[in-house]
């Protein structure tokens, strides 16, 4: 069974002319909470993203050379960023930082938090698919 995206954003298992397309729930395993808006409206280019769940759901699909580079801090790895509401991409990467904590960094406040209204309390995911960082808002507060 095959996945593709209807032009609405909405994601279809594809069963092949028998089967017809239904809707799938796409999970996204790394969520994060809005909780310092100012903050990340006066100077944030970066988000904290959990380590662990960094861990477990992205570096097994990077190779060994970007494992290397996210492991190394102030290394970073770079990524394509696709927001599946608005279907834009944006550049940025994931930096391991001394402090052992994980961030995502790039223009991070311009282009998500401003250009969706992003507040306090609202949830956005991640994943990663196909070597793209999907990004969601998963829950308006």
């Amino acid at each position: 069974m095959s996945q593709s995206q209807n032009h609405d954003g909405t994601y279809y298992d594809v069963m092949g002319s028998e089967g017809g397309n239904r809707p799938v729930d796409i999970p996204f395993p790394i969520t994060v909470r809005i909780n310092t808006l100012h903050v990340e409206l006066e100077d944030l280019a970066y988000i904290y993203l959990d380590t662990q769940s960094v861990e477990n759901h992205i570096l097994p699909q990077l190779s060994q050379d970007l494992i290397a580079k996210y492991n190394t801090p102030k290394k970073g790895v770079p990524f394509v960023i696709h927001d599946v509401d608005t279907h834009q991409n944006f550049e940025g990467y994931f930096l391991k930082h001394e402090d052992n904590k994980t961030y995502l960094k790039g223009p991070w406040a311009s282009n998500f938090i401003q250009r969706r209204n992003l507040a306090v309390g609202d949830r956005v995911g991640f994943l990663l698919k196909n070597g793209v960082l999907q990004f969601k808002v998963i829950a308006k507060a």
